[in-house]
């Protein structure tokens, strides 16, 4: 918990917020099938694992080549240790027939502000 004194009065505030910091957390990511050609539509599995050097709570989304964001979630950790998070991304309807893409998972503060963001998993797909 973060105490913030505003004056030298008896006012207080009091964040719930807990303070992040980068150096306690990590991510990973990859994705399945890293290639791809034949009929589609085709199911990229995006498996990743967050870890957290402390006990608390961590928020995280994912992030995509295609500028969309997958829902904020929070992780919680009783100690530290690390979590695996898994995702689909459905493509070859429509417009990404061909398409080289990729996915990370960002671990935000409180500000949903990304502190940590995990590698990039690069794919492609190529439709029949």
């Amino acid at each position: 918990m973060r105490w913030l004194i505003v004056s030298a009065s008896t006012l207080v505030v009091i964040l719930n917020a807990p303070i992040i910091h980068a150096a306690d957390y990590s991510a990973h990511l990859s994705a399945s099938p890293k290639s791809y050609r034949g009929n589609c539509p085709v199911v990229i599995k995006l498996n990743g694992t967050i870890t957290s050097r402390k006990k608390g709570d961590v928020m995280y989304t994912l992030s995509r080549s295609d500028g969309a964001k997958v829902i904020d979630e929070t992780l919680t950790f009783a100690r530290a240790g690390s979590k695996r998070v898994s995702r689909t991304w459905t493509l070859g309807d429509g417009e990404f027939t061909n398409y080289a893409g990729w996915a990370a998972i960002e671990l935000l503060d409180a500000d949903l502000d990304p502190i940590v963001t995990s590698n990039k998993a690069h794919f492609k797909i190529h439709c029949k």
